[in-house]
């Protein structure tokens, strides 16, 4: 496991070793590896924002620009949007502070968030201590008055009502899941904020699957379909199917049903698919991390895991809040352990993925209690969480492929009267990522004897006439440079090549043009030397 700890709390390098393990624990900016946070957004890989009292980021969606938006709730009672740049800075042009906060009716949050095609956002949760909210706002973080006429929509779908999942048709018609009273509650409202009467037949659906059951997220099917994801016997993990007029589809789970007892107390908290239409879903059972995954017609998926289902435990009591599904079937989660973010990455048959920080987790200290509730990918790959710490709204990118970093080199040289060569060799880290272990060997002229005054991190083989410089990292933008002496013989002539060379540094260098630098000096007699 790859445990991180945010730079703004730790600077040094510390190594544990334990009788059979080594947990390696370093500055984030130093990770440019799979599960390494990246360092390009807030600096360390992590931001955090105090939109106002106690707040937390429930929900996030990336927007095609790579602008990053969450949702949640700030002052304990409000929802609270907010948006990000790509490196994390707040974007002033949404909201004027990069933030918008709503009080749509006593207390009110947002559980989930997202962007239509025309830029527009749109958040679900609940308001009036009891009723499913819905709320869209315009690209600037405005209240859209096209939707409800204030850019808000209560809905008392009966008793006591909370909307945890939302997801917005190719028609622009909106989906939230969550639950009324003790049942699963759909709904679907058309893009004026009106409920959708197509969809069982007052725009809402309620399902008693056993006991007490919730939906805890939604996602949609290319065919239309409507797949939920939750609780259900007060501890089974359940999902459900809708067909797109809101009846339950039969054709999955017999009933459009199918509950899963994975063990002990178990949940679903998100639902995502695979490009092949199974069904993953992710959640807790018996504290640990659990993942399920699903053929299309219910059944458990026996390639993932043996029997459908994985347990992981990452550390003490912990729980998966968010779940991705990437392109090439692997699966990440997210959530809490031991009061930490916690990130898992899943092959696609249920295995850890080892190249993913280590054994497959990463657990990262942002500050106080933290967690992540919600995650989403770029376009890139890169895995974005959002979620609190130390009771703000916290925001971090993790990396899954190995980063690069292109570190160039330059040598200068300065001749004497005295024979000698005055050599200086220089690294320089242009990025994108911070490197690590960079080591260069510069190849002196043909006639030196010897060398003085050699840099601790240098060393000097003689019988190669070579000098080899090794920098522990480099952040990006910085240099490390090494200067001093080499002497010639008393009867050196003629050309005195010295070339500077990278021969290794992590992560990968992808310009190996800049890699290699030749200073050619001129011994003019045995005294004089002219670079």
């Amino acid at each position: 496991m790859l445990s991180v700890q945010s730079s703004r709390r730790i600077k040094a390098l510390t190594v544990v070793t334990t009788v059979c393990a080594a947990v390696l624990v370093l500055p984030s900016s130093a990770l440019a590896v799979p599960g390494g946070l990246d360092a390009t957004f807030g600096g360390d890989g992590t931001v955090t924002t105090d939109i106002g009292g106690t707040d937390a980021a429930n929900a996030l969606a990336v927007q095609a620009d790579g602008k990053i938006v969450t949702a949640g709730q700030a002052n304990r009672d409000d929802t609270a949007v907010a948006r990000y740049n790509s490196d994390g800075t707040l974007d002033t042009t949404f909201g004027g502070d990069g933030t918008v906060t709503t009080d749509i009716g006593r207390t009110d949050w947002a559980y989930s968030v997202a962007v239509q095609a025309d830029g527009k956002i749109v958040t679900a949760g609940w308001a009036n201590d009891g009723d499913t909210a819905v709320a869209r706002y315009n690209s600037d973080g405005t209240l859209d008055t096209t939707f409800g006429g204030d850019g808000t929509v209560t809905t008392d779908i009966g008793g006591f009502d909370v909307a945890w999942g939302l997801a917005v048709q190719a028609d622009g018609k909106i989906v939230t899941a969550g639950w009324s009273g003790s049942d699963m509650a759909v709904a679907r409202y058309n893009s004026d904020g009106t409920l959708d009467t197509t969809f069982g037949g007052d725009g809402t659906v309620t399902t008693d699957i056993g006991g007490t059951d919730q939906a805890r997220w939604v996602t949609l099917q290319t065919d239309g379909k409507i797949v939920t994801a939750g609780v259900a016997n007060g501890g089974d993990t359940a999902v459900a199917r809708y067909n797109a007029d809101g009846t339950l589809d039969t054709t999955f789970g017999g009933d459009g049903t199918v509950t899963t007892d994975i063990g002990g107390t178990d949940r679903a908290t998100e639902v995502s698919l695979q490009a092949d239409g199974k069904i993953v879903t992710a959640g807790v059972a018996n504290g640990d991390t659990a993942v399920a995954q699903f053929n299309p017609d219910g059944t458990l998926d026996t390639t993932f895991g043996g029997d459908g289902t994985v347990t992981t435990d990452i550390g003490g009591t912990d729980v998966a809040w968010g779940v991705a599904v990437h392109a090439d079937r692997k699966i990440t989660t997210v959530g809490e352990a031991n009061g930490d973010t916690a990130v898992a990455q899943f092959n696609p048959d249920g295995t850890l993925d080892n190249t993913f920080g280590g054994d497959g987790t990463v657990t990262t200290d942002i500050g106080g209690f933290d967690a992540a509730y919600s995650v989403q990918l770029q376009t890139d790959g890169k895995i974005v969480t959002a979620g609190t710490a130390n009771g703000d709204t916290a925001v971090a990118r993790f990396l899954t492929q190995p980063g690069t970093a292109d570190v160039s080199v330059s040598v200068t040289a300065t001749g004497s009267v005295a024979g000698g060569l005055s050599v200086e060799a220089t690294v320089t880290n242009t990025g994108p990522d911070p490197a690590t272990h960079v080591v260069t060997t510069t190849q002196l002229p043909y006639a030196t004897a010897a060398v003085t005054s050699l840099p601790a991190d240098c060393t000097w083989n003689a019988p190669a006439r070579q000098v080899t410089c090794t920098a522990l990292s480099l952040n990006v933008g910085d240099s490390a440079t090494y200067t001093y002496q080499a002497h010639m013989s008393l009867l050196t002539l003629g050309e005195l090549p010295i070339t500077s060379t990278r021969i290794a540094s992590t992560p990968q260098d992808a310009n190996p043009a800049n890699d290699q630098e030749t200073r050619v000096c001129r011994a003019l007699t045995g005294l004089v030397i002219i670079c």
